[in-house]
């Protein structure tokens, strides 16, 4: 009878032996497998994060008939046109495509450019007729051509008056919907382009950004920014703008020097 007994003893005991062995293996396995685990989910919402907001497109036929309408409007300094097409729900691709185009055709053009002219007052006409629609142009223009969406929104906010106004008011939608990270670089480089300009159009284009506490607040959203833009001033030289941003601490304003 002993010899039974002390083989189930020793038995227990090699398995607690290897069942001891697996527990301190399994930890550090555990421990491998959380961390990995909460390094995917960290990779995961950062990259969710640093992605930008897509718009819903239309079919393809109505994106091409908008960019052929934006496109003949915007070189043929035909505004009602290029508005009509920027109205168009669904059409920014399109229009962004056209203004794109466009903007590479004129030939870096200058602020007082009929390009810009035109650019200008379609988007403002198109946002005072649908708004939700030229906010979605004015953003996918900033995803697809920044210096276009630049001088379009320095022309007219140098313009001022109801052009100012109703543009203004599609950058706000546009911030409303889709945020201001690709926005910002687009109004960074309007405001450097009317500094250059001149005083007056450096004041009226502070007025029109004023009018809005949206566009303020997306111009002021970082602490330190250095806009470096190339800027044409309304007499055709080459000037470089240097538009420097410091925000007040705790107030969100800043102050802006143009070189």
């Amino acid at each position: 009878m002993q010899t039974p007994t002390k083989f189930l003893v020793l038995l227990l005991v090699a398995c607690s032996c290897q069942a001891f062995a697996l527990d301190i293996r399994r930890p550090g396995r555990l421990l491998y497998q959380e961390i990995s685990g909460v390094g995917g989910s960290q990779a995961g919402a950062q990259g969710t994060a640093g992605s930008l907001p897509s718009i819903s497109s239309g079919s393809s036929t109505a994106i091409a008939n908008a960019q052929a309408q934006a496109q003949s409007g915007f070189l043929g300094g035909n505004s009602n046109a290029a508005a009509q097409a920027i109205a168009q729900s669904g059409s920014s691709q399109g229009v962004a495509n056209a203004l794109s185009q466009a903007y590479s055709q004129a030939g870096n053009p200058t602020l007082s450019s009929p390009f810009a002219q035109t650019s200008a007052q379609a988007f403002a006409q198109a946002s005072s007729s649908n708004l939700n629609a030229a906010g979605d142009a004015y953003y996918q223009t900033c995803l697809s051509n920044v210096k276009a969406a630049a001088l379009a929104t320095a022309q007219a906010f140098v313009t001022g008056g109801g052009q100012a106004s109703a543009f203004a008011q599609a950058i706000s939608q546009a911030i409303s919907q889709y945020g201001c990270q690709a926005i910002q670089p687009a109004l960074s480089q309007a405001q450097a382009l009317a500094q250059a300009s001149g005083a007056s159009q450096a004041q009226a284009f502070a007025a029109a950004a004023a009018s809005s506490g949206t566009i303020q607040g997306c111009l002021g959203t970082s602490s330190s920014a250095f806009a470096n833009s190339q800027a044409t001033s309304t007499n055709g030289n080459a000037a470089i703008a240097n538009a420097q941003a410091t925000a007040t601490s705790g107030t969100g304003r800043k102050m802006l020097s143009a070189s």
